[in-house]
């Protein structure tokens, strides 16, 4: 009789082992990789900055179908101004001694991918933006510098809801190669004179051929669990140059997918093996 009940119980403790380690396996698939309201958040403003750098290529490509010689004597103070649904590209030059900005080209990008050039014009929003991009280039030049760099980084503006200024320098691509790894964020006080935040994000940096389609490449993401936005942004300025992008997390790996019968594209993530 003790016999049987010692079975029973046993039996009863290994099911329900089975059962709670079912019930564990279940919770685990469904638990979060990482903070997904924190990543579609960054996806959000890159495919935002995406638009950005889509805007300056246009743009760039106007000024020198009309005037070929004048694109290299542009000042470094340009930057993409997002008011109204439109994307304003401002090109000039920005004087510290009397704070005024002196565009020398402007252009509206529409919502529909349309860009027509307009005239020059600093209004007192474009000064202060021109004042923060100004202050923001020289921290990040001097920056680079003592990094010793060798690639160049496009920059990226928006104004925070304090007043203040974020920038983003993401690696900019050359020839047929392009960069990532590296990115360099900033926060600038809202008189656009001074750097209060900076910040490096990424380990090293590493260089890919562009040319045919026909390779994975590997981002390094796996100082943090969440992709970084640099590493987001690099997806979906480059998802159409490889045949597959991957970026990998420390404890996942995620990557944007064309889905056909959808037209669009999305993200995946999977736990590393």
């Amino acid at each position: 009789m003790s016999f049987i009940l010692i079975y029973s119980l046993l039996f009863l403790l290994f099911a329900g082992c089975a059962s709670w380690n079912a019930i564990q396996k279940a919770i685990d698939i469904e638990r979060p990789l990482f903070d997904m309201r924190a990543f579609e958040s960054a996806c959000k403003l890159a495919e935002s900055l995406a638009e950005d750098d889509l805007a300056a290529w246009r743009s760039t490509d106007s000024i020198m179908a009309a005037k070929p010689l004048r694109l290299d004597s542009l000042d470094k103070v340009w930057f993409v101004d997002l008011r109204d649904d439109k994307r304003y590209v401002f090109y000039g030059r920005y004087s510290e001694e009397d704070d005024e900005y002196y565009p020398k080209y402007a252009f509206i990008f529409e919502k529909n991918g349309e860009i027509r050039r307009i005239s020059s014009f600093a209004d007192l929003r474009t000064r202060r933006i021109a004042r923060a991009v100004f202050s923001g280039l020289a921290f990040f030049e001097s920056l680079a510098d003592s990094m010793q760099l060798d690639v160049e980084y496009n920059h990226y503006i928006r104004k925070n809801g304090d007043g203040s200024y974020s920038m983003w320098f993401f690696p900019a691509g050359y020839e047929n190669y392009c960069a990532h790894g590296l990115d360099i964020h900033i926060t600038v006080d809202s008189t656009g004179e001074e750097v209060i935040g900076s910040a490096v994000v990424g380990r090293f940096l590493r260089y890919f051929e562009l040319g045919d389609r026909h390779r994975t490449i590997e981002l390094d993401n796996s100082y943090d669990s969440i992709p970084s936005l640099g590493n987001i942004f690099f997806a979906i300025i480059n998802r159409r140059n490889f045949d597959n992008i991957v970026i990998v997390n420390s404890k996942s790996v995620s990557r944007l997918i064309y889905m056909p019968e959808d037209d669009a594209w999305k993200w995946l993530h999977e736990c590393r093996e």
